[in-house]
């Protein structure tokens, strides 16, 4: 992941990529040689008067004492999600922010620029569907990436389901209160014994009353699928996602279709959003209609289609333009 958002930063205008810094002997080296930019260690990145923000993307179980280390040295910063993988280093890496208002801090959660999930967000704030009650959502990988260790990733409830819980309370604006989880392991055995998990179900309460349920998998045999609803008091607004599509049955048959298009950030069944009107037509049917712009699901790495939709990198060099260098080049250096 650092070395994508290494390869975005050279292509994006108004930043300029210095130096790049990995945990892993020789990486940093391999990448600075092949992207024509010096190579460092963390502590030199982070030294360096030429650089003025800080990509990171290391082990999730290293975000959160590195992003303190980055907000000390006078970094603007870039985090990749999670924001730590513990209480205690996200409360550290809170206060350290807070104390430093004039230092950008954004954490990589692509969901609230994904054009489906930001689409089905304004929906929701104009009040498509009524009240929000419940939000479903399911995030399904297709595998346990070989030599992945939870204890550097914090498992797979954190470092890939934080999306699913960053975009309900996105969707519901509001803080969740209780969460409750059942967990299983039987693709990967293995797992098990190691805490972590392939399929698991959580549920989250808010604060007002909201419930989100999320299934998280990294056992979709048919390919990545991502999908959303928002359930209101009136009706439903939708993020499309090739599980909920016409098929009957969707396999691992479909997933080379289903892979490609998700590269390219299309949508795999071209479905487009429907939501739901609550009123009863011939008192006993919902009417159901079209939204007037189909959207299609774009369940892709974000870094992966800078020209679909805006990426959490980009938008972070919007913003730090506007502030006090913004008639420089802003200096980023990214680590991986």
């Amino acid at each position: 992941m650092g070395t994508l958002h290494a390869e975005n930063a050279q292509r994006l205008p108004g930043a300029e990529l210095v130096a790049v810094a990995a945990a892993r002997e020789g990486r940093a080296e391999e990448v600075g040689r092949r992207l024509g930019v010096a190579s460092s260690s963390y502590a030199e990145l982070f030294a360096r008067p030429d650089v003025d923000a800080v990509v990171l993307a290391a082990r999730s179980v290293d975000h959160g004492p590195l992003a303190v280390e980055a907000l000390r040295s006078g970094k603007h910063l870039f985090l990749e999600k999670p924001g730590s993988t513990s209480l205690a280093d996200h409360a550290t890496l809170r206060l350290e922010s807070a104390a430093r208002p004039g230092q950008i801090v954004q954490v990589g959660y692509m969901r609230r620029y994904d054009a489906g999930f930001v689409e089905a967000h304004r929906r929701v704030r104009a009040g498509d569907g009524g009240t929000p009650l419940v939000i479903l959502l399911t995030s399904r990988d297709t595998e346990w990436p070989e030599g992945e260790d939870p204890r550097d990733t914090g498992g797979f409830l954190l470092d890939m389901a934080v999306h699913d819980y960053d975009a309900a309370c996105w969707l519901f604006d509001d803080e969740p209160v209780e969460v409750s989880v059942a967990r299983q392991a039987l693709v990967y055995p293995t797992l098990a014994g190691l805490g972590d998990l392939d399929n698991g179900i959580v549920t989250i309460r808010f604060a007002r009353g909201g419930l989100a349920v999320t299934h998280v998998s990294r056992t979709s045999s048919f390919g990545h699928d991502i999908r959303c609803e928002v359930v209101g008091s009136e009706g439903s607004v939708f993020v499309r996602g090739p599980g909920d599509g016409a098929a009957a049955v969707i396999d691992r048959s479909e997933n080379a279709t289903i892979e490609s298009m998700t590269r390219l950030g299309l949508g795999i069944s071209m479905l487009p959003i429907w939501t739901i009107n609550a009123e009863l037509k011939d008192k006993s049917l919902f009417l159901i209609r079209q939204t007037e712009q189909p959207l299609y699901a774009r369940i892709a790495m974000v870094t992966r289609r800078l020209s679909y939709v805006p990426n959490p990198v980009k938008r972070f060099v919007k913003v730090a333009q506007n502030w006090k260098w913004k008639n420089k080049r802003l200096k980023v250096g990214p680590k991986s």
